[in-house]
């Protein structure tokens, strides 16, 4: 609807480009799933894994055991374009000025 009123598809990116505020609903519409995704980036998923292995012989005194840890860090899109299509009604997600990511609800 923005892009048909103001003429262009880049005119109306350019319009939305300009809000500092972004709440976004349940939206079936790929595109502006789209929009919303690039708008509020990512964010990096930091993931520990830990290993602990022992073991004995039968001989008295004889073991060994290990320890192992493993940090990995991927970047993953802060709110994926899957979830906001499947939002209950009246919740949301907002992108507010100071770059702060709400997760919200409007109460009845």
């Amino acid at each position: 609807d923005l892009a048909k009123r103001l003429g262009s598809e880049d005119a109306a990116r350019m319009a939305l480009g300009n809000l500092n505020n972004l709440i976004a609903l349940r939206s079936k519409d790929r595109p502006t799933q789209d929009f919303v995704v690039e708008t509020f980036g990512k964010t990096a998923i930091h993931t520990v894994r830990v290993g602990l292995s022992s073991g004995a012989d039968a001989h008295l005194g004889d073991f060994s055991s290990s320890y192992s840890t493993q940090l990995t860090e991927s970047f993953e899109e802060m709110v994926p374009a899957d979830v906001l299509g499947k939002l209950p009604n009246l919740q949301y997600f907002a992108s507010v000025s100071g770059g702060r990511i709400i997760k919200g609800r409007f109460p009845i």
